[in-house]
């Protein structure tokens, strides 16, 4: 043991588990040792205590000890680490029920409408004192309810040395199985001793059948064979469905080397498994076959803990695309320095990251977002939702069992497969980011119909006598300080410029101008005093080069105002029939709800002179 566990057994454990830790290593103590069984009471009391946070992080701990590698609990992707994600995530009480081995019986006997498949049981006991030996059969079988390896085969019960059984029972009776492994669902177990039957078979070795089963369909199973007679030296392997041979094993076992023969009523073990898994999004469940005659064994939840290695490794992951996990994804905003329509691009990032693994995409904004608005706030908690519809299929965050929150990480895995820079003029066109954001916009960013409505009344007077609208963006105010990896800043007069250049191409009655910007609307329209110019007059805009969208004023809901402004006015641009805009987020967005709707610009002229480099960082002011 290195430096880094002893400091970690002491932070986690206490001094006096470190001693005796190191106790127990000098000294060479087994499994069975007074000390192994205190440094696990230790642990069980220690796990059972610990908040969650703290929990994930020792089963990162443990995991990383085992695999080399630190998983990531909220997005697990093979096999153990979903059981890791189990162990922290699934608290299900009807896991403890089923785990209990005592208990589990009835319910597979509701279950199955039979106990004809359940093993014949002589007894359950709350201690070892109260077993009658007199009174059971010459051979049976004796195990703990509340956990696993600690039970007693007696073939003849004359050859039972029964004060040496006592003592194993009453170590294990008091053991408690949660330890280091943290499976929850041996907490809260109360332990009993059980009898059973003695199970036969006309092999030396008794044939254990276990089915992993997930959504209530066996993938596969493994078959164990001389591991009763010799646990060191048994052998396991994997079989498909239709009970052929898998190239895959477990690392602590040899391998099958042959083909096993199919048990009789093969077909019926799966049907056992399949309705005895129904309704879990994963269990194993373990079946014994006595000479055709079979037998329900176990429910297993977290098989080897989530520790398990498999040869080769690649099956940890084959195993793990079969676990469906209903994960809700919750989506705040990246910062609090983002624009709106900036704020929608990283939102997309965020739905592209749930989409490619399978998650239920929440979007909940906190008062980080800028557009955040303490009176708004009083009639409705989600700033979201102060300008987006919400789709039928939602989840729920309070009620999900499993929630991963949106971070950095996940925004840069997606950026870097597909970049939806608005700074970069091809992504205006480019069919790989239509065809990722499309269907984005058109489920998850639905403007709320009042917006939609306000938009669309400004454009009414021109459509009414079937004229033609160019839309026009202008991003002036804190664009014109030329912060780095942003945009050149277009001025005016080339703004101007493409304006006259666009109506040279198309026949335009009316310029819709939307902007930030509190002059620029009045050199438009005198620049073109022969045609319509059109703008939202209550827009709040700035004369100055700070962002309206971190400005203060006394209006009531301005916060809120300012983000309904943008929204409008980017959507206003949408139903235009052209376009001509510098790059930025408001012209990116515009172009993306105007072909939500199956429709294109006639005209689209997007003004790129290039992007600064320079060291003038973009900051939040005020």
């Amino acid at each position: 043991m290195n430096l880094a566990e002893h400091v970690h057994n002491v932070r986690t454990y206490g001094l006096k588990y470190e001693m005796l830790y190191d106790i127990k290593q000098l000294t060479g103590a087994g499994a069975d040792s007074h000390i192994a069984g205190a440094l696990e009471r230790i642990e069980s009391h220690t796990y059972a205590r610990l908040p969650h946070d703290e929990i994930k992080r020792e089963l990162c701990y443990e995991y990383k000890k085992i695999f080399g590698y630190e998983p990531d609990p909220d997005i697990p992707e093979t096999y153990n680490e979903k059981i890791l994600w189990s162990k922290l995530n699934d608290r299900d009480p009807l896991r403890t029920l089923l785990t209990d081995k005592a208990s589990v019986r009835d319910w597979v006997i509701e279950k199955l409408g039979t106990d004809k498949y359940c093993v014949p049981r002589y007894g359950v006991w709350d201690s070892f004192d109260e077993i009658d030996f007199g009174a059971l059969p010459d051979s049976f079988i004796l195990k703990v309810n509340h956990g696993w390896d600690a039970n007693a085969l007696v073939k003849d019960k004359r050859d039972l040395d029964v004060e040496e059984c006592r003592k194993k029972f009453d170590k294990w009776m008091r053991k408690s199985f949660l330890g280091r492994t943290m499976e929850y669902q041996y907490l809260g177990i109360v332990p009993k001793i059980i009898c059973e039957e003695l199970l036969f078979s006309d092999k030396d070795d008794l044939p254990d059948y276990k089915f992993f089963c997930f959504d209530g369909k066996v993938f596969c199973s493994y078959l164990m064979e001389d591991y009763s007679l010799d646990p060191q030296n048994g052998k396991l392997g994997f079989l498909d469905r239709d009970f052929n041979l898998m190239p895959y094993h477990r690392k602590e076992y040899r391998p099958l080397d042959a083909q096993p023969q199919k048990p009789e009523g093969h077909e019926k073990m799966i049907e056992i498994a399949e309705i005895l898994s129904e309704g879990f999004p994963h269990v194993r469940v373990d079946l014994y076959n006595v000479n055709g005659k079979i037998y329900f064994g176990e429910m297993t939840f977290t098989t080897t803990a989530g520790y398990g290695k498999f040869d080769p490794p690649e099956f940890d992951r084959v195993l793990g695309e079969q676990w469906k996990i209903n994960t809700t994804y919750v989506i705040r905003e990246n910062t609090g320095y983002d624009g709106f329509c900036a704020t929608l691009i990283y939102v997309m990032y965020f739905l592209m990251f749930a989409q490619e693994h399978g998650f239920a995409p929440v979007i909940k904004l906190t008062r980080e977002f800028a557009y955040f608005d303490e009176e708004k706030s009083k009639e409705i908690s989600n700033p979201w939702e102060y300008y987006f519809a919400t789709p039928d299929d939602v989840c729920d965050e309070s009620n999900a069992k499993n929630v991963c929150y949106c971070n950095y990480h996940h925004r840069d895995m997606m950026r870097e497969k597909l970049p939806l820079s608005p700074y970069d003029a091809k992504n205006y066109d480019s069919d790989r980011v239509l065809e990722a954001c499309l269907p984005l916009v058109r489920k998850y960013l639905k403007l709320k119909p009042e917006i939609i409505d306000d938009a669309s009344e400004i454009l009414k007077q021109v459509w009414n006598n079937g004229g033609k609208v160019l839309g026009v963006h202008f991003r002036g105010t804190d664009y014109k300080k030329g912060y780095d990896r942003h945009p050149v800043f277009v001025d005016e007069e080339e703004t101007i410029a493409q304006i006259r250049k666009a109506m040279e191409n198309v026949k335009f009655d009316a310029v819709f101008v939307a902007t930030d910007d509190l002059n620029v609307f009045d050199r438009i329209k005198t620049a073109l005093p022969n045609t319509i110019v059109l703008m939202h007059p209550d827009v709040y805009r700035s004369g100055g080069d700070v962002s309206v969208a971190f400005s203060k004023d006394d209006r009531k809901f301005h916060h809120y105002l300012l983000g309904y402004e943008i929204a409008r006015d980017m959507y206003t641009l949408s139903l235009c029939d052209g376009l001509v805009a510098g790059k930025s987020s408001v012209g990116f967005m515009s172009n993306l709800y105007k072909r939500s709707r199956n429709e294109e610009y006639e005209y689209m002229h997007i003004i790129d002179n290039g992007n600064n480099e320079n060291d003038n960082a973009y900051f939040k002011e005020s």
